[in-house]
């Protein structure tokens, strides 16, 4: 589509995902070590940056590594946050959400189980959805049809207008 100025990943997802993560995000801080070894044996180049949340003023500990954190009290998931680095750290225009769908039969990415936590989780993107409207678009799932049912076209990342579709 575009050659993206970040690539923000969340989770386990960055032992298979072989480009380059500028920005690796995650609230289980205790768990980077060891899946960024795990990403390193697939051969993959290491992440450029840690990101979690502090919630209420706390981090969580387990960890050696240099993590930066986003002040955040609302949820929402690892998408969420990334959505909100992206924004509110890294300023930029536009996110893509790729893998964010927020459906309990959507699961987590390591883990064919239903992810029941995934409703209660929507109430934050609900929250500041203001922030997001014109700003974020995903490819699928609930956040899709939260985000005005648009999904990411080239146009709108390069911050061209849109074709309208008859």
């Amino acid at each position: 589509m575009v050659k993206f100025d970040y690539v923000l990943a969340t989770g386990p997802m960055v032992v298979d995902y072989p480009g380059e993560v500028d920005c690796w995000v995650w609230f289980h801080t205790e768990l980077f070590k060891d899946i960024a070894e795990r990403r390193a044996r697939n051969g993959h180049p290491p992440v450029k940056s840690y990101w979690s949340v502090k919630y209420k003023g706390h981090v969580r500990g387990g960890h050696t590594l240099n993590i930066n954190y986003l002040e955040w009290n609302g949820g929402g998931a690892s998408g969420l946050v990334a959505t909100l680095i992206a924004l509110r750290e890294l300023k930029v225009d536009r996110v893509a959400l790729a893998g964010i769908p927020m459906t309990p039969e959507g699961g987590q990415y390591d883990s064919n189980k239903i992810w029941k936590e995934a409703k209660v989780h929507r109430q934050a993107w609900i929250n500041i959805l203001p922030e997001l409207i014109g700003k974020v678009r995903s490819f699928s799932g609930w956040t899709l049809d939260l985000l005005e049912d648009k999904p990411p076209t080239a146009a709108w990342l390069r911050g061209e207008p849109e074709l309208a579709v008859a």
